[in-house]
């Protein structure tokens, strides 16, 4: 189970060979019908990913409203300590 779940961190992070080979090792490892078939599982998973490719995201959203927000804010914040005494 500890070799699947090694597996399984590296399936997620997307590192897809690794997981792949360790998968496969978690296969020979495994004692229980149930072990067998999450690692079977996520064995499938793994080869239709690398066959059909992972999509990396992309930033497509401008930064400008946010930035003018920010700064306005500190405008605001600026005025009102030195309106302090």
């Amino acid at each position: 189970m500890a070799q699947f779940k090694f597996a399984e961190l590296h399936y997620r992070l997307r590192a897809l060979r690794v997981a792949q080979a360790e998968t496969v090792r978690a296969l020979e490892l495994a004692t229980t019908p149930w072990e067998l078939t999450q690692a079977r599982s996520q064995l499938n998973d793994i080869r239709r990913m690398t066959r059909e490719g992972t999509i990396k995201p992309t930033w497509a959203k401008s930064l400008t409203i946010p930035v003018v927000c920010f700064a306005l804010m500190l405008w605001v914040v600026t005025i009102l300590f030195k309106a302090l005494p």
